[in-house]
C-alpha cells in the first residue's frame, strides 16, 4: 500500500466554496437498510441531491468509511449560476420560440384563414351574380344537358321554361348561327344560345322580348322627338317673344320721337293717349310674365275670399266694352246663376283668366258677336262653367298649341291690338291652380268657344226668404231680338219682377216700366236697351238708355224709373202740367207708333168727307161712313192715349 497526501484545494474547483463542504456520519437507518439487502449494501452508493430549506445538498458516501461528503448550495445562487451559464441557450430558445409563433401566425393567416375569407368572398360573389341575373331585363338560363339541371336562371326564364324545349331550341339555334325566334303565349321572343368552352354540354340561353324591345325603341324615339320638339319650341318661344316685345316697344319709340317734334297741342294729346295705351299693353305683358314666373316657381297660391260672380262679370264687361265698341261687336251676357249667390275662391285669378280670353276673342273677331255664358254643372252648383263664344274667323291648331307651351306660334293681329302667345298658357296654369281646366274648341270661319270649369265653394246664406228687389214691379218687354229678350227676362225674374211680352199683352193690362230695343219707341218710364252703353244714361225725363248686359246698371235704371213714377204719383192731379219735355215725348211716341202712317193716310180724308156730308145733311151716308171699325178704333186709341197731341 502506498499512501500519499494531496491538498484538497487542488482537486476542488475554484467556483465551489470550501465552506459549503461537510463530512457527516452515515445514518444508522441506512445501515439497517443495507444489512437487509446484501447486494445493495455491498454496492457503493451514488451521489444524492436533496432539498433542505433554501439549500440544495449534494451528498456522496466515502468508500470504506462511515462518512458522507455533503456539499450545500443556495437555491438562489444555483439559479443565478444556471442562468449565467445557460444565458445564450435560453436566449436562443426564446428567439426560436418567438420565430415559431410568428411563423405559425403567418402560416395560419396565409393558408388557413384565407380559405375562410375566400369562402365568404365566393358567397358574396355568388349572391351578386344572382342579383345581376335577377335584374336583367331579358331572360337568362344556364342549362347543363349532361345532368339535365338548371345552373342559373331568373324569373323571366323560369316563367318561360315550362313552355320551351331546350334541346330542340339548341339544335335549331346551332343551325341558324345561334339565334332563333320563338312564340310563347302570343309573345315573340328572340333566343340566343352560347356554348360553354369549359363544359361543352352547358349552354347559356338569352331570351329577349321582341314586343317589349319594339316598345322601348318607340319610347326612345318618342323621347328623342320630344327633346327635338322642346328645342324647337324654345327657339320659337324666344323668337315670338322677341317679336311680341319688339313691336310695341318700337311703336312707343316712334310715338315718343313724333311727340318730341310735334308742335300741334291737339296732335300731342293724341300721341300721348296712344303712347299711354301702348305702354299699358307692354306693362300688362310684363305683369303676365311675372305672374307666370310665380306660378312656375310655386310662389303664387290662390286666395279664398267670398265674391259674387254677377258683380265680377259686370266689372269685367265694363272693362272690355271700349274694345268691343271700337270694333262694332255685339255682346251678350247670359248669366244663368242665382244673382244673390256668392262663392268662395280667388276672384282675381278667375277674373284674370276671363279677361285675357275675352280680349283674345275680341282680337280674333272682325264682325259679329261675343257671348259670355255663366252657368254651373247639372246637379253640381259648386262647379262653375264659363263659356266665351265668338263668331270670328277661328284660330288654328298651331295657335291652340300655346295652351301647353307659351309663345309657340304667332298670334292674330287686328288694326287695334294684337294677341299674346302667353294668353292660353297663363289661363291654363291659372285654371290648374284653381283645380279647374281650360278647353278651347275652334272651327275655321265659324268661331271659337273657350270653356273654363272651376270648382268654387258655395257661401252659406240665410234660409229665410228675403223680399226680392223688384217684387211687385211689372215690366213690358217690346224687344225684337229673342236673345236680348231672354237675357232681360232672366235678369228681371231673378230680381222678382213680372215680365209681359208685347205681343202677348192684353189691352187692359197695366205695366210700370217699358223695355225696348227700338230707339223710335218711346213711352212713359222707358228703358232703351243697347249693348254699347257704359252702364246707363238718362236721355230724357223718364227715358233711360241702358246696357242690357250689365245687370247692376239695369237694376239701377229700373229703380230710378220706379222712384220717378212714385214721385209723380205723389203729386196732385191739378198741379201736373204738360211741359215741353212731355210734348216732345208724346210727339216721339206718336211718330214711332204703327198707327201714325194709317192716321196720315186715312183720317184727313175721312174728316173732310164727314164735314161735306154733314154740310149737305146726308145723314144716311154719314152713318155709313162711321161703320168701319178700323178707323174708329184707330182714332179712339190715338185720341185717348195722345189727346195732348
Amino acid at each position: 500500500m502506498i499512501a500519499f497526501d494531496l491538498p484538497i484545494n487542488d482537486i476542488i474547483p475554484f467556483n465551489m466554496a470550501r465552506a459549503n463542504f461537510e463530512l457527516q456520519p452515515v445514518d444508522d437507518s441506512a445501515d439497517l437498510a443495507g444489512s437487509e439487502d446484501d447486494n445493495a449494501a455491498s454496492a457503493p452508493s451514488g451521489p444524492q441531491a436533496t432539498l433542505s430549506g433554501s439549500w440544495v445538498e449534494f451528498s456522496a458516501s466515502l468508500p470504506n468509511a462511515p462518512l458522507n461528503m455533503v456539499y450545500r448550495v443556495s437555491v438562489l445562487s444555483l439559479a443565478i449560476d444556471l442562468l449565467r451559464n445557460n444565458m445564450w441557450l435560453l436566449v436562443t430558445n426564446l428567439v426560436l420560440f418567438m420565430l415559431s409563433l410568428i411563423a405559425i401566425y403567418f402560416i395560419r393567416h396565409q393558408y388557413i384563414q384565407p380559405s375562410e375569407t375566400l369562402a365568404d368572398e365566393l358567397d358574396a360573389e355568388r349572391a351578386l351574380n344572382q342579383e345581376i341575373i335577377a335584374s336583367l331585363p331579358s331572360g337568362l338560363l344556364v342549362y347543363d344537358f349532361a345532368s339535365n339541371t338548371v345552373i342559373a336562371s331568373n324569373k323571366i326564364a323560369e316563367h318561360l321554361l315550362p313552355h320551351l324545349s331546350l334541346q330542340k331550341i339548341a339544335h335549331m339555334a346551332q343551325q341558324h348561327h345561334g339565334v332563333i325566334q320563338a312564340t310563347v303565349n302570343n309573345e315573340v321572343y328572340e333566343i340566343r344560345i352560347f356554348r360553354s368552352q369549359l363544359a361543352p354540354e352547358t349552354y347559356l340561353f338569352l331570351l329577349n322580348d321582341q314586343d317589349k324591345e319594339v316598345m322601348v325603341n318607340k319610347r326612345l324615339q318618342q323621347a328623342r322627338r320630344e327633346y327635338d320638339k322642346n328645342v324647337q319650341a324654345r327657339k320659337l318661344m324666344l323668337h315670338n317673344l322677341g317679336i311680341e316685345l319688339n313691336q310695341p316697344m318700337q311703336q312707343i319709340h316712334d310715338m315718343a320721337d313724333r311727340l318730341r317734334t310735334q308742335a300741334d297741342p291737339q296732335q300731342q294729346q293724341q300721341l300721348v293717349e296712344q303712347l299711354f295705351d301702348e305702354s299699358s299693353s307692354v306693362l300688362a305683358l310684363i305683369d303676365n310674365i311675372t305672374l307666370l314666373t310665380r306660378l312656375e316657381t310655386q310662389d303664387w297660391q290662390p286666395a279664398s275670399q267670398p265674391f259674387s260672380p254677377a258683380a265680377l262679370v259686370d266689372e269685367l264687361l265694363k272693362e272690355v266694352l271700349p274694345a268691343l265698341n271700337r270694333k262694332g261687336l255685339a255682346l251678350f251676357n247670359h248669366y244663368q246663376l242665382d244673382v244673390n249667390q256668392t262663392y268662395i275662391g280667388d276672384a282675381n285669378a278667375l277674373r284674370k283668366a276671363l279677361s285675357l280670353l275675352i280680349r283674345y276673342a275680341i282680337i280674333t273677331t272682325s264682325y259679329g258677336k261675343i257671348s259670355v255664358v255663366v252657368n254651373h254643372e247639372p246637379e253640381r252648383p259648386e262647379q262653375l262653367v264659363f263659356h266665351i263664344n265668338d263668331t270670328g274667323a277661328g284660330i288654328s291648331n298651331e295657335e291652340i298649341s300655346n295652351l301647353n307651351y307659351p309663345f309657340l306660334s304667332q298670334t292674330l293681329v287686328d288694326r287695334f291690338d294684337h294677341g299674346s302667345g302667353l294668353t292660353f298658357f297663363l289661363c291654363n296654369q291659372l285654371c290648374k291652380k284653381l283645380n279647374g281646366q281650360l278647353d278651347i274648341r275652334s272651327k275655321v270661319d265659324i268661331g271659337t268657344r273657350y270653356t273654363i270649369r272651376v270648382p268654387m265653394a258655395l257661401e252659406r246664406q240665410d234660409e229665410e226668404e228675403q223680399e226680392k228687389l223688384l217684387d211687385g214691379v211689372t215690366a213690358l218687354l217690346e224687344v225684337t231680338s229673342d236673345e236680348i229678350r231672354g237675357i232681360v227676362t232672366r235678369l228681371l225674374q231673378a230680381y222678382g219682377a213680372d215680365c209681359i211680352i208685347a205681343d202677348e199683352r192684353k189691352i187692359n193690362r197695366d205695366y210700370d216700366v217699358l223695355l225696348t230695343d227700338n230707339p223710335q219707341r218711346a213711352d212713359d218710364y222707358t228703358l232703351l236697351l243697347s249693348s254699347d252703353e257704359n252702364g246707363w244714361q238718362q236721355l230724357n225725363k223718364r227715358y233711360i238708355r241702358v246696357n242690357y248686359n250689365l245687370g247692376s246698371a239695369m237694376i239701377d235704371a229700373i229703380l230710378l224709373l220706379i222712384e220717378q213714377q212714385m214721385a209723380a204719383l205723389d203729386q196732385p192731379e191739378t198741379v201736373r202740367e204738360i211741359g215741353a219735355d212731355d210734348i216732345q215725348l208724346y210727339e216721339k211716341q206718336l211718330k214711332s207708333s204703327d198707327y201714325y202712317g194709317l192716321f196720315i193716310d186715312t183720317v184727313p180724308d175721312d174728316v173732310k168727307k164727314l164735314y161735306t156730308e154733314a154740310g149737305s145733311s146726308d145723314f144716311e151716308a154719314l152713318s155709313q161712313n162711321r161703320s168701319p171699325p178700323e178707323r174708329g178704333v184707330c182714332h179712339v186709341k190715338l185720341a185717348s192715349r195722345q189727346a195732348t197731341v
